[in-house]
């Protein structure tokens, strides 16, 4: 016996329901009784309350089942002449029909039963009959004590009812019998997103995947089955499949791009499909460096294609006119890493060539950035030459009605417009030997031409005023091979000019062995503020180089009056940097003063800066272009940054010198004073050069004249002298003031020496030219910038910078009395004494022993008393 409560508040009335109907006479029962559960009251139990006002109220469901019996739901139609059957449980058609049909399928199941005792015992209850253009049949058999599995029951009731259809003289229709287990759950078919996939049977509450069709590749579990099912059920109601998607979410466009590449098949239909979505994929935004870098190599595989098709062809430079919109420095990274941009575009010509065109036609693909046209050369009139041009006012687009192919007479090409790019190709150029196509491709702009070092794809000079850059379309064109190789005649090119306050025109091609703008074989013909034509003696892509930043440059007169000034100028400084060096050098007494070290470490790292300098103006022979490569070149430019740097810290030393010498006085002995300026004069510089090129890295070094770029050489240079200078000035001023307050200071005046007097004023005078001298360059170098001044201020700059190693001969030789007549005993009567030079005299000097430190120091003083001024210089002994 079973017993369910059911109690209510506050409502009118209640009543019992199963399995979402009303159980007959149970109106307001609170105990409802089953008094010998059948297999029949397996069911969901509710009560519904009804209140006054308002909905109804139902309680949770109570499930009632019996352990280790099988439930199963049979369902079929009845057929014939059912037009006045009525669903009314309570009329005696319908429980006559419940009779009959629950009658005929008992009988038939009690054969098998007495059969095997495997089958247990079956239960046949008909749960409902609806009519449907005749009547639907849901019946429920129920299985007890069975060892059968659950298929076999399946298999069995099937059976069963199988053989009442039969006997039934076309009243059960055989097709609409189901039989729905509620713990195992039957062959399913499913549509999902990517097509119909099949569920096998299996048992409640077991998770399966799908057979026959796998995730597409453009999801993320590509290859994969596409769903996964779980077999959901309660025990009384048919159990099913419920599918979910096991295919996830497409693949980012980087990823999806990453799998073409890997997996690119060279089957034309293959290729043409990965090409199709590559299209779409190009026009991603979000698409990072990775992406990238895939897109173009996927342009390069298809490069080896053999017989491309026109669809190919056309895919590919829709593609490639996609990517040259990408942002540059994810272009610039693919470029650096594996040079995919430069291997897609050679590539593109690959296949243009290899494109089959009947003669006599022509293919063509116009898109945002990029214009192709292909002809066969076995074409009529191809072999008396051929024009390709494209004509409108917009340089920025392109549009089919401005390409222009002509053959045969050649003066036909213009039909009319503005010519932005145009090609000529002569008959003698086209030669036998030509064989295959002709192609001829049109860039919008640069974005896919990438320089090593991604240095903004501009060549030679860009010091912040100056930006020379590429200032038309680039037009390429290939007869038969993409190998450039040389012309029996020059092909003419024109080129329309983008900005038209450009100046300093220079026809270039794209050389693929070094990516970089070359002007190897073409010269410039013609030019105007809007176009210029150019004559090259091969055949690649072209372009024409501009200076668009609208500054005038000089002349090529006056660019080699300014390179003359400058060997001549610093072969003088080597020269006199030279003679300083072996005057004191060899010279025992004068090489052991502290000063004198100084300067000549200030003359060494000067004639490194010399020499260096000249190497750089010597590889620049042609202004606007690299010579040399971006490793050479920027070794020169850091030893040049370094050795200006080292030259500036060294007259910071020499004035710190000064200042302990004339301004400290007492305790102005520093040990190990020249080792400790030669770790600042010499460490701190190369490590700002060190620093500055770790931060620049590509920015360091301009490719043109192989000097620093706008930002390290102001970072790196410019605000390390100015502190130098700043340093150097306040120390002079220093020292000034000290000596002006000796000259009148009555009794200190005069118990200084008058050689020491000399001394000191020699010194100072030396130090103070020196430094208006480095200080004045500089100063006069940022006068540069004035265009009103800037070819004097030019000439004054490259006098007193490419002098400076002579100006410290004059200062430190000529005018010593004593480096002078050195010089003398070793040039004989080539030097004498001018009047013009001031005899200082030597400097009297006393030895005396420091003592207090481990060992005894040798220092010399002008005097033994306690004067206002003292110098300390080591002497050798």
């Amino acid at each position: 016996m079973v017993v369910l409560n059911c109690e209510f508040q506050d409502v009118q009335h209640f009543d019992w329901w199963r399995d979402g109907k009303k159980v007959p006479d149970t109106r307001d029962i609170s105990n409802y009784v089953i008094g010998e559960m059948t297999p029949s009251d397996q069911a969901y139990y509710s009560c519904v309350g009804f209140p006054e006002n308002g909905p109804h109220i139902e309680s949770n469901h109570a499930l009632l089942r019996i352990r280790d019996m099988s439930i199963f739901h049979l369902k079929f139609k009845l057929v014939g002449n059912f037009t006045t059957f009525q669903a009314d449980q309570e009329s005696s058609d319908y429980k006559t029909l419940v009779r009959d049909i629950q009658g005929k399928s008992e009988a038939v199941f009690e054969a098998p039963e007495t059969e095997s005792d495997t089958n247990g015992t079956i239960y046949i209850h008909v749960n409902q009959l609806l009519p449907d253009d005749g009547v639907l049949v849901d019946m429920r058999a129920y299985i007890a004590n069975s060892s059968m599995s659950t298929q076999e029951e399946i298999d069995l009731l099937w059976s069963g009812l199988s053989s009442v259809a039969k006997s039934s003289d076309g009243f059960f229709d055989p097709s609409t019998l189901l039989v729905l287990s509620t713990v195992l759950c039957p062959n399913t078919s499913w549509s999902s997103p990517y097509g119909i996939v099949q569920f096998s049977s299996g048992d409640l509450h077991s998770w399966i995947e799908s057979s026959g069709e796998f995730c597409p590749f453009f999801t993320i579990k590509d290859g994969e089955p596409i769903a996964r099912a779980v077999c959901s059920g309660d025990y009384i109601y048919p159990c099913a499949w419920v599918p979910s998607d096991n295919c996830g979410v497409n693949k980012t466009a980087d990823q999806l791009l990453i799998y073409l590449e890997e997996n690119l098949m060279t089957g034309e239909s293959d290729i043409q499909d990965a090409l199709s979505v590559l299209t779409g994929i190009s026009q991603d935004t979000n698409v990072t460096s990775a992406g990238v870098d895939a897109a173009f190599d996927i342009i390069h595989q298809t490069g080896s294609i053999s017989q491309p098709t026109q669809e190919n062809v056309a895919s590919v430079v829709d593609i490639v006119s996609n990517l040259a919109t990408l942002d540059q420095a994810l272009t610039m990274d693919a470029e650096k890493k594996n040079g995919a941009v430069s291997r897609a575009t050679m590539a593109l010509e690959k296949i243009l060539l290899a494109v089959n065109v009947p003669s006599n036609q022509t293919f063509q693909q116009v898109a945002a950035n990029l214009v192709v046209q292909v002809i066969n050369s076995e074409s009529d009139g191809v072999r008396d030459g051929i024009a390709f041009s494209i004509i409108g006012d917009d340089s920025q687009s392109f549009d089919e009605s401005d390409i222009q192919l002509s053959t045969n007479n050649l003066g036909n090409g213009n039909r009319g417009g503005v010519v932005q790019a145009s090609v000529v190709i002569g008959p003698e150029t086209i030669d036998e030997g030509t064989m295959g196509n002709i192609a001829f491709t049109v860039y919008r702009d640069d974005a896919l031409f990438v320089m090593d070092g991604g240095q903004d794809n501009q060549v030679g000079s860009n010091d912040g005023r100056r930006n020379i850059t590429v200032n038309t379309n680039i037009i390429g064109a290939s007869l038969g091979t993409s190998e450039t190789k040389p012309l029996n005649d020059p092909v003419t090119i024109t080129l329309e000019h983008k900005q038209r306050n450009a100046t300093n025109p220079q026809c270039v091609y794209w050389e693929y062995s070094t990516n970089a703008w070359s002007s190897d074989g073409c010269v410039l013909t013609i030019t105007s503020e809007t176009h210029t034509e150019c004559q090259c003696n091969h055949l690649t892509s072209f372009a024409v180089l501009m200076d668009v930043s609208g500054i005038p440059r000089r002349s090529e007169r006056v660019e080699q009056v300014f390179g003359i000034l400058s060997y001549i100028g610093c072969s003088l400084s080597i020269v006199g940097l030279l003679v300083t060096l072996a005057v004191y050098g060899t010279d025992r007494k004068l090489r052991c003063l502290q000063h004198i070290r100084i300067l000549m470490c200030l003359c060494i790292t000067l004639l490194f800066l010399y020499v260096f300098f000249i190497i750089m103006t010597a590889l620049d022979r042609y202004p606007g272009e690299p010579e040399v490569g971006p490793g050479l070149c920027g070794v020169i430019a850091a030893v040049l940054h370094f050795t200006t740097l080292s030259s500036m810290s060294w007259m910071g030393v020499e004035g710190i010198n000064m200042f302990l010498m004339v301004v400290r006085v007492m305790d102005s002995y520093i040990p190990l004073f020249m080792m400790k300026a030669s770790t600042i004069a010499w460490g701190i510089p190369a490590a700002i050069v060190l620093l500055t090129g770790v931060i620049s890295r590509q920015n360091y070094a301009n490719s043109d004249y192989c000097f620093l770029q706008k930002w390290p050489l102001v970072g790196g240079l410019l605000i390390p002298m100015a502190f130098i200078l700043a340093l150097n000035l306040i120390i002079f001023a220093l020292v000034m003031r000290r000596l002006m307050r000796i000259k009148s200071g009555g009794r200190n005046a005069s118990e200084l020496k008058s050689e020491a007097r000399h001394e000191i004023m020699r010194r100072l005078t030396n130090g103070i030219g020196v430094l208006l001298l480095f200080g004045l360059t500089w100063l006069v170098g940022y006068f540069t910038v004035i265009e009103q001044l800037n070819l004097a201020v030019h000439v004054i700059f490259i006098l007193l910078n490419s002098l400076q190693g002579f100006f410290i001969f004059v200062f430190y030789v000529l005018r010593q009395p004593q480096s002078r007549a050195h010089l003398r005993e070793h040039m004989g009567c080539c030097l004498h004494d001018s009047p013009l030079t001031t005899n200082a005299g030597p400097m009297s000097m006393k030895q005396t022993t420091m003592t207090g430190t481990e060992n005894s120091i040798n220092k010399s003083v002008l005097s033994e008393s306690d004067i206002d001024v003292n110098i300390h210089d080591e002497v050798c002994e």
